[in-house]
């Protein structure tokens, strides 16, 4: 799993992602919603999915972050 075309940084890694020989993997194991990024900062990134395994298939969900302006 890439973010912005390097490795995705262990600080920003979501709860189903692991470092393994300095990458971050994820093992799908079962069909459910898998939780790969989480970002310290909002921005916007690029996220690349590679998949060693035969048969898999991935499926976008976008979700946007929003912060309110102080409305004094």
């Amino acid at each position: 799993m890439l973010q912005d075309s390097a490795p995705l940084p262990s600080e920003d890694a979501g709860e189903d992602a692991r470092q393994e020989k300095g990458e971050a993997v994820v093992t799908v194991d079962r069909p459910r919603l898998y939780s790969l990024v989480n970002n310290r900062e909002l921005d916007t990134h690029e996220l690349t999915l590679v998949t060693t395994s035969d048969g898999l298939a991935f499926y976008a969900f976008t979700f946007v972050s929003c912060v309110v302006p102080d409305e004094r």
